[in-house]
């Protein structure tokens, strides 16, 4: 093969790889974006969980009072 056909390739083969990379960053980004709204969820329902356990104590406590 020439040095033009290696060159070509190489080129391709860079811009190929480029592609690919800036895809899986983008794919990243956006599964993080999706996680991060998950974990938010998650948070709130633990808190709101912590506050209804805690009414539920101090019911408990009234009641057995």
């Amino acid at each position: 093969m020439s040095d033009l056909d290696n060159s070509f390739r190489q080129r391709l083969g860079g811009r190929i790889e480029r592609h690919v990379l800036r895809s899986a960053v983008d794919m990243l980004d956006e599964r993080g974006t999706e996680l991060d709204a998950v974990d938010r969820d998650l948070q709130q329902r633990e808190a709101d969980l912590a506050d209804r356990l805690a009414k539920a104590a101090a019911q408990e406590a009234v009641a057995e009072h």
